[in-house]
């Protein structure tokens, strides 16, 4: 059964940022690089897996926004553009 989004604290959704690093093989440093400004494709994975998975847990496109300090727009194109692989 999934968690509902007030039982989500910051340190679960920290976790989950941190699993979503590793899938995407970023080890060292891994929020810091996942949450720059860069474009490399590893942190755009990591990034776009822990969009989706808040998405799939009801998360609108604004509050996963504020959580990671972007517009809801930047949440719904990365989510849109990504092709998977």
């Amino acid at each position: 059964m999934k968690p509902t989004l007030a039982e989500l604290d910051e340190r679960d959704l920290i976790g989950i940022a941190m699993m979503c690093a590793e899938q995407a093989g970023i080890t060292n440093n891994s929020l810091e690089i996942m949450f720059s400004r860069t474009h490399k494709p590893r942190p755009v994975h990591a990034r776009v897996l822990f969009y989706k998975y808040l998405r799939d847990q009801g998360w609108s496109y604004p509050a996963i926004g504020k959580f990671v300090g972007k517009d809801h727009s930047t949440i719904y194109k990365n989510l849109e553009n990504w092709v998977d692989e």
